[in-house]
Formats: C-alpha cells, structure tokens, sequence
C-alpha cells in the first residue's frame, strides 16, 4: 500500500512539472537535461534589437556625459537626428556636462517636473495637438536665416557690449533679473493660454493673410529679393523703434513713455478700451474693425505733401505740443493752460463727431485769425495747421473724432494716475492718460527728429 502512494507522488510530481514546462514554454529535456531548452534557443526572433541603443548604463538615477551621447545615437538610429549628433560629438565633455548637470536637476530628479512634462505630453496626444505644434516648430526651424537672426538678436540683447573683443563676454544683469521675475510669476495655467493662444493665432484666417501678404510679392515685377528686401525694411524699422529712449518733457525733466504703459497696465486701462476700440465680441469686432481700417487707411494715405500720418506728427513735434507752456492773451490777461489740449477738449466734449469735420474745417481757423492780434500764437501756425485740413479731405474725421472722444472718456482723478500730474487742459480736472500717451507718441521724433514715431508708419 506504501509502495502505491510512493509511485502515485512521483506520477503526480511529474505530471506539475510537465504542465509548468508547458505553461512556461520549456521542454522537458530543459528540466532533466543539460538546463538549455534547445527549443527555445532555435525560436524565431521577431524583435530586432537596435545595436545602436545597446550598452548604454541606465542604472544610476543622473545622467552622464557618456550616457547623454549614447542616447542621442540611440535616438539617431534611423538618421532623424544626425546633426544634432554631429553637434554632440563636436562638443567638448564640458560642453556636454553643462546640459546634462541642467537636466539632473531640473528635470531627471524633479518629480513633480516629470510628471507635468509627461501629463502635457498626455494631453497633447489625447487632443491632437501634438502634430500641429511640432508642425509649426518645424516650420519655423526649416528657415535659417530667421533661426540664425534670432540666436544673433538674442545674443546681443543677452550679452552687454565690450569694445574689447579679447575680454570675456558677461551677462547683463538687468536682463537676468527680468527672466527671473518673468519665470517666478509664468504659472502653468499662463503657459496653457499662450500656447492656446500661440495656436489659436497661426490657425486663423487672418494670420495666414498676413503671412502670405509678406511672403508674396506685391506684383509681377517683384522678385523674391526684393520682397525680402521690403521685409528686413520693415523689420528694420521696428526694431529701431523698439530700440530709441522714447521720453516727453515734464516740467523740465525727460519722462520715459514706458512709464505711462506701465500705468495704464497697472491700473487695468489697456484691454476696457482696447475691447471699446475695437469690440468685446466677435459681432462688435466685425462691425468696429471696418472703421478703425478706413481710418488707418486714411492716416496713412499718400498725397503729394507726404503721408498724412507723418504730416500730423512733424506738426505736433513743430509746434512744441511736447513742451507747450500756457498760451497768453490779451497781454497775460487770459490764458489758455495747454492749446493742443484746448483743442481736443473742443471736438471731444463739445463736438459731435460729424460737427468736428465743420469746427476743423471753419471755426477753429477763423477763431485762429481773430484772436491772432492778441494771443501769442508759436511762429508758423498757419503752416501747421494745413494737415488738419488734410485728415478732413481724406474722409476719416469722423472716425479720428470718435476714436478720440472714446480715448477721452478713459479719466482718473486729478493727479493720480498720471506720470505728469501738471498737464490738463483746466486745473482741478482728471487725468486723462490715454490722451497723454497719443500726444507723447504723436510729438516723439526719436534722436534725429527723423525716428520715434516715423518708424512705425513703414510699419503700419
């Protein structure tokens, strides 16, 4: 009976381990043999290893030089990024180290970086954005000239200027201290809506026109030289504009316009009337954008004495509307505190806007030639007064009055708000800082008289 049990274990004990070599692929000549299953070791394989991935060390938590390289090869091995490894391999170990020391601590041993870079990757997949944003890197990368213009332009602005060019090469401090203060306060939710943003941008009807305007030529006889040319122009503009200390006089001191932005951002004054300007919704915007055109269109129409836009700014720059002091009357009798601001005071408070086309046209130069006798009007007056005229020929007096009483209603209380608490029209009334900024970019001439506000009329 003993002898039955014994023999019926040992046909249990074989029949599990039959069952096990089955389940787990093996034969059993790999149980009781030499331990090599010799099916398995002719079993086809399907899987191709890539060599180019092999021997790289991912045991330790950081990354090393020697491990960053391996894995650019690994990542080349179908020829996708060949330059890029053409440039790792050009690079030097201390070069390397310094991407690889930044990704140990800004991204490899930070968890809570991880984890955001693999959930946006997650979200991009989930909602196809993924395609179209490297779609659009990709299509900004494909243009060298503007990537190496780019890299130049953010090396100059990075760097501070030595006329020694054996010296070392140092950081400003100031620019430093910005991108500090900018990453402190960009939160993740501020990078959501600029990348909706950027998206929302390049996907509209409008931004492709804009592209196909400037990559097109203007007619059958432009080359693409030449629209290139018109491009770097307008480019060039731009940034000599972004470029000049842009300041008005206060008092006798310089006052920086930036100051005066600064204000309107702060006190939440840029985007109510920007949505006033040109509409808070898509039905305001389609019915205020035609306007605003017509009126850009007229300001910078050309006619045989220039552009409108630059007559009415060499004019405010001619008559010292910057620097304007009170006007005297009647031998210091009466005086009117600012004339420019008289004069918008007039068609602002005073004038419909269809009513400022007459008062431009009549009132204001008759009320001109009979106070002439006894006000101390600045020397050629007449002269200056001509492209006034010419915005009421050119057909958007309306339109400029309008943009103009809407600016006008933007106050704050006497003194507060403003960077020059001493310009009014009347003592005792609010500031009107949108008014003081378009007077202050209207009289800005730049260095020469021939930039600040001149620059942006190739622009627009």
């Amino acid at each position: 009976m003993a002898l039955k049990s014994i023999r019926f274990l040992k046909v249990k004990l074989f029949g599990i381990l039959a069952l096990t070599g089955l389940i787990s692929g093996c034969t059993l000549s790999s149980l009781f043999g030499d331990g090599k299953d010799q099916a398995v070791l002719k079993q086809r394989q399907y899987r191709k290893i890539n060599r180019a991935c092999a021997g790289m060390d991912l045991s330790s938590s950081e990354m090393s030089v020697q491990t960053f390289r391996s894995l650019i090869s690994c990542l080349n091995s179908n020829g996708a990024l060949r330059r890029t490894e053409d440039l790792v391999h050009l690079l030097h170990d201390d070069e390397v180290e310094a991407v690889t020391h930044f990704l140990n601590r800004s991204v490899l041993n930070n968890n809570r970086r991880l984890f955001q870079i693999e959930q946006t990757f997650r979200t991009w997949s989930q909602t196809s954005l993924q395609d179209e944003a490297f779609g659009i890197l990709a299509d900004v990368l494909d243009h060298r000239e503007l990537l190496s213009s780019f890299l130049h332009l953010v090396k100059a602005g990075y760097y501070l200027p030595s006329s020694n060019p054996n010296e070392p090469v140092q950081a400003d401090e100031k620019i430093l201290a910005a991108m500090s203060l900018l990453a402190r306060n960009f939160d993740p939710d501020a990078l959501r809506q600029a990348l909706d943003l950027g998206l929302t941008t390049t996907r509209s009807a409008a931004f492709r026109s804009l592209k196909d305007h400037l990559l097109a030529p203007r007619s059958f006889l432009e080359t693409t030289e030449t629209r290139d040319q018109k491009n770097l122009e307008l480019v060039t503009h731009l940034l000599d504009y972004l470029k000049e200390d842009h300041t008005f006089s206060c008092d006798g001191r310089n006052e920086k316009m930036i100051r005066e932005v600064y204000g309107l951002a702060r006190s939440n004054q840029i985007f109510p009337v920007l949505d006033l300007v040109l509409g808070g919704n898509e039905d305001e915007v389609l019915g205020k954008l035609p306007v605003v055109n017509r009126l850009v269109n007229g300001l910078l129409g050309r006619s045989s004495d220039g552009i409108l836009f630059d007559q009415l700014a060499y004019s405010f720059r001619a008559l010292g509307v910057d620097q304007a002091g009170p006007l005297a009357c009647m031998k210091g009798a009466k005086a009117i505190p600012d004339a420019t601001r008289y004069l918008i005071r007039e068609m602002a408070e005073f004038r419909t806007p269809a009513a400022a086309e007459h008062y431009l046209s009549y009132e204001a130069p008759l009320t001109l030639m009979t106070l002439g006798p006894f006000c101390q009007f600045p020397k050629g007056l007449n002269q200056y007064y001509a492209p006034l005229h010419q915005l009421v020929d050119s057909g958007v007096t309306e339109s400029m009055v309008d943009l103009l009483q809407t600016l006008y209603r933007v106050q704050t209380a006497a003194g507060s708000g403003a960077v020059c608490t001493s310009r009014s029209s009347y003592p005792g009334e609010p500031s009107r800082p949108w008014i003081d900024l378009v007077m202050h970019v209207f009289a800005d001439g730049g260095p020469n008289g021939q930039g600040g506000v001149h620059h942006l009329t190739p622009v627009l």
